[in-house]
């Protein structure tokens, strides 16, 4: 715990840096519980040195929201996509719902003979509609437990193949009560709500025109009411192909997107030097030890040392203004990386050279950028190679491209023409004007190995050596 003291954003007011999972006993004030669990805390945060001042301290406080719904921050993020996975999933439950209401309708009118015989016989039309009514709710309870059956098969089966070969998976499938009983209240709902119209036409039926050849009059009305529920299959259905299309051809442009990226035998460990109590001027050293430390395991063929990997939302950018030329007006995304990072993960240099062993934090400070930090901030045909910018008009010194490289997507696929720059892990140029120990950025947030074959076991290794 002391080492936070090491990592500013914990006094930064907006940002949330510790989260507290907790069970409640049952019938405790909410109000209270915050109140006892803000004492604690800073009781806690008190007893470490120079973390906060006394006016600090006062405003640190927790939120209790409820466990059941997830870390708020997730909610935030992806909350309209569980939305839009609930109205589908509602929409394909109506569609259901309809054909069995159809199915329904059919047999009951198959056993209008038996019906109205009954009723002929003195049987009261609520215990015909009970029956009817029962026989809808039991056999939509046992769909509904049918689909739970599938959902925790196929809950199972992502897990799998989201954690494939993993031996600690952080996420368990087991079956929730709320859940259950939420199923069993919408199964029980469903089969109330599509069975009751069958079940009324059928007990409304006279038992003189029921028996008669034609039937006009049941007939008519139970023909109006599968006219209904087809109009209803066939609108919601076409909703759905038409959703469905769309989502079929953006996964299939995604899927043909160039990524520009290799995954074969890569492994990405996320690490954190700063809350972990390494200062700015300890870390050169410190990864010279991880580059050499995962060397020594067999197999390890690169091993990329960078502030964050492709894919990840963790964007860094920065003014951009090239030596020589007008004000752009633009920026760019930077990332740091050590000399193996492009073939840990797989991006080409495809002019010059990428970042070596030679840009150590005491040489000249160099970058190597992208094809569209290339065309956008030089004309068509020029050479960036040797050229100097920096984030200041008066500083376009101080970095020197050495190289450039292809197009990898970062922070998303959906982020297109995405201008870049690369330097070293260590390397700070002189006009910087903050100092090394509030330089943040020098600080990794990944590692990306690279294996000469595939290795199961990479987790155990890792966590052993």
């Amino acid at each position: 715990m002391p080492v936070l003291a090491n990592v500013p954003y914990v006094h930064e007011p907006r940002t949330r840096w510790l989260y507290i999972i907790g069970r409640v006993k049952p019938g405790v004030a909410m109000g209270a519980l915050r109140d006892k669990v803000n004492v604690l805390l800073r009781q806690a945060f008190a007893a470490i040195p120079d973390l906060y001042k006394t006016t600090e301290l006062a405003k640190v406080h927790v939120v209790l929201t409820p466990g059941g719904a997830g870390i708020q921050q997730l909610q935030e993020q992806y909350s309209s996509h569980l939305h839009l996975l609930m109205w589908i999933a509602g929409l394909v439950l109506l569609i259901a719902c309809a054909n069995i209401g159809s199915l329904l309708l059919v047999r009951v009118m198959s056993r209008r003979a038996e019906l109205c015989i009954r009723t002929a016989l003195g049987a009261v039309r609520g215990r015909i509609i009970q029956q009817l009514l029962t026989e809808c709710v039991m056999l939509a309870c046992l769909g509904g437990l049918a689909g739970l059956i599938v959902a925790y098969a196929g809950a199972e089966m992502l897990l799998k193949l989201a954690f494939p070969g993993a031996a600690n998976v952080p996420i368990r499938v087991s079956p929730s009560l709320p859940i259950l009983g939420f199923a069993c209240a919408l199964s029980l709902v469903t089969g109330i709500l599509f069975g009751v119209g069958p079940a009324w036409i059928a007990a409304h039926t006279q038992p003189v025109e029921a028996l008669r050849s034609g039937a006009r009059t049941t007939a008519a009305s139970a023909s109006r009411l599968q006219r209904a529920l087809v109009v209803l299959q066939a609108a919601v259905s076409l909703v759905l192909l038409v959703g469905a299309g769309l989502f079929s051809q953006s996964l299939n442009k995604l899927q043909s997107t160039d990524l520009k990226l290799d995954t074969r035998n890569r492994y990405i460990v996320h690490i954190n030097p700063q809350t972990a109590g390494y200062s700015q001027t300890q870390v050169d050293a410190l990864y010279g030890t991880i580059e050499q430390s995962f060397h020594a395991l067999p197999g390890v063929k690169n091993v990329g040392i960078c502030g964050y990997t492709p894919m990840e939302d963790n964007n860094r950018d920065d003014y951009v203004q090239i030596e020589g030329q007008p004000p752009s007006g633009k920026s760019a995304s930077w990332v740091r990386g050590n000399s193996e990072y492009f073939d840990s993960v797989g991006t080409h240099v495809i002019m010059g050279r990428g970042i070596g062993v030679q840009d150590t934090s005491t040489a000249h400070t160099v970058a190597v950028a992208n094809q569209t930090f290339v065309k956008e901030f030089f004309k068509p045909g020029s050479n960036p190679i040797g050229q100097h910018f920096g984030d200041d008009p008066a500083a376009t010194g101080d970095f020197e491209i050495v190289g450039v490289v292809e197009d990898t997507v970062y922070t998303s696929v959906y982020l297109k023409n995405h201008s870049m720059y690369f330097i070293p892990m260590t390397q700070r140029p002189a006009s910087w004007k903050r100092p090394l120990e509030q330089d943040e950025s020098v600080y990794a947030g990944a590692i990306v190995i690279e294996t000469q074959r595939p290795m199961d076991d990479m987790e155990n290794k890792l966590y052993n050596d």
